[in-house]
């Protein structure tokens, strides 16, 4: 039997929960593929922790031997999950070109010398979860300051996506944090923030300045959580620079001291050295792969894909999005060292978009990079967007009557290509919509340090000191299907 497929692309926290839901909502006469270029899911909350501290690599490094299905814990109270009743296939592959029916890659072999071939797969619903590119201190397919990455030479990458090459990188970075007497962390972002803190915190002697462009940190989230950072910062000795930002040739185009500290300069003119530079800044979303046959769906300048609340692709509305001006606002407010009032960016309610029709109907995009309606950039937010998604393609699947095989398909019996954010009964008339996405507030955790972290949830925030070294890494295991019992797999 031929099956029908939907493709899922990335398979980190959202890719994986829109493939499980698939897998459980879709019979056999369907395939769910999900691709990812790595062939262990990259738990990325946990990577500024394991690039400073030693000791629990492989935690962050998780099979997807289960993936299409989370793993039961015995004794853990959660009920069990549904059981896949579709085909699915997992693909360790780069992924290097993308239309909207189909998707070209280059399968990941275990030997090198392997000759290199691409693979075209068809496919009849795509999930895009491609997420961000990671600033490069947290980043295993980055290249900075090592050989590992592209061959100097040919430019060509090397790198595999494996287990085994994160743990190399993971280790080859902490020895240049612990060789280091002295770190600036560029931008006070989440990531910027850990690594500063972790890194005094380890290394109480090491010198440790942070320096953000803006006046203030942590924009959407309460002036409580902000203070809470700051003053968690000033506790552990990092010194702290708000309002002034790189000069990024100077970061780039590499100038040391006497000493043999890097040198770089703020735009006014502020000279800053350190032996070891991080710049947690400039994640920018990978929709590159989109832009090549949806260019009218990326936006212009944070290059984010537009999408219906349905999560399908459209073509970027003209105008500002509230949304956007929301955010702008507030951080001129900030600016200026006024507090504004509680925002309201990510709390706002779907519209009715039935008369807006998705640029490719049978696209979907979740995670970073989607622009979300201001949705933070999140996993927790990925995994809600997953569920939307998937279940608005089993729910278009079945209502068009695509319970069918290829053989079917051929004789017309059902058609895909209609399928929109409001579905249509036989006579034409509306049915039943599609579900919309909704924002929820921002949320979020923060390591400050090896046993502090503090966190807002439902816009209660709050700080506490029992903070684990390995930051509970193995929690998530079952998430992506897998068994924490055997973190070595």
């Amino acid at each position: 039997m031929l099956h029908r497929t939907v493709a899922v692309l990335g398979a980190s926290y959202g890719g994986v929960r829109a493939a499980q839901i698939l897998a459980a909502g879709l019979s056999k006469k369907w395939k769910v593929i999900l691709i990812d270029r790595n062939d262990h899911a990259n738990h990325l909350y946990v990577f500024p922790r394991m690039v400073v501290l030693p000791g629990h690599d492989e935690k962050a490094f998780i099979p997807y031997t289960g993936c299409f299905s989370p793993f039961h814990v015995p004794g853990s109270g959660t009920p069990l999950p549904p059981p896949i009743t579709a085909d699915t296939e997992f693909i360790h592959a780069n992924i290097v070109s993308l239309s909207q029916d189909s998707v070209v890659y280059e399968p990941i072999t275990r030997d090198p010398e392997t000759p290199k071939s691409l693979v075209s797969l068809g496919f009849d619903y795509v999930v895009y979860a491609l997420g961000a590119q990671v600033p490069s201190p947290a980043n295993v397919w980055s290249h900075e300051g090592e050989s590992h990455g592209r061959d100097r030479g040919t430019g060509v990458i090397s790198i595999r996506g494996t287990k085994a090459e994160g743990i190399e990188w993971f280790q080859k970075s902490q020895d240049r944090i612990k060789e280091a007497k002295s770190v600036l962390v560029v931008g006070a972002g989440a990531m910027g923030i850990q690594f500063a803190s972790d890194i005094k915190d380890v290394y109480p002697d090491k010198r440790v300045t942070l320096i953000h462009s803006r006046n203030y940190v942590m924009p959407i989230y309460k002036k409580e959580l902000r203070d809470i950072i700051l003053n968690s910062l000033k506790k552990l000795g990092v010194e702290v620079i708000l309002g002034e930002r790189i000069d990024l040739k100077t970061a780039y185009n590499i100038q040391y001291n006497d000493k043999g500290e890097r040198i770089v300069r703020t735009l006014n003119g502020r000279e800053l050295d350190a032996e070891l530079v991080l710049l947690c800044t400039g994640q920018k979303p990978n929709t590159d792969l989109l832009g090549s046959f949806a260019a009218e769906a990326i936006h212009p300048i944070h290059k984010t894909a537009s999408v219906l609340r349905t999560l399908q692709i459209a073509k970027v509305p003209q105008g500002t999005p509230s949304w956007i001006a929301e955010v702008e606002t507030l951080m001129q407010k900030l600016d200026i060292g006024e507090e504004p009032a509680e925002s309201s960016v990510v709390e706002q309610e779907p519209k009715d978009n039935s008369e807006q029709a998705a640029l490719f109907p049978n696209v979907f995009v979740i995670g970073d990079a989607c622009d979300g309606f201001g949705a933070i950039k999140a996993g927790h937010v990925a995994h809600h967007q997953a569920e939307v998604a998937a279940n608005n393609i089993i729910h278009l699947i079945k209502r068009e009557g695509a319970e069918n095989t290829i053989e079917d398909r051929a004789h017309g019996s059902c058609d895909t290509s209609k399928a929109n954010n409001v579905l249509k009964g036989p006579a034409g008339t509306q049915d039943t919509k599609l579900e919309e996405y909704k924002p929820g507030l921002p949320a979020i955790k923060i390591s400050l340090g090896r046993r502090s972290y503090c966190y807002q949830l439902q816009n209660m925030v709050g700080e506490r000191d029992d903070g684990h070294d390995d930051l509970e890494a193995p929690r998530i295991w079952p998430y992506f299907g897998a068994d924490p019992s055997d973190l070595s797999a």
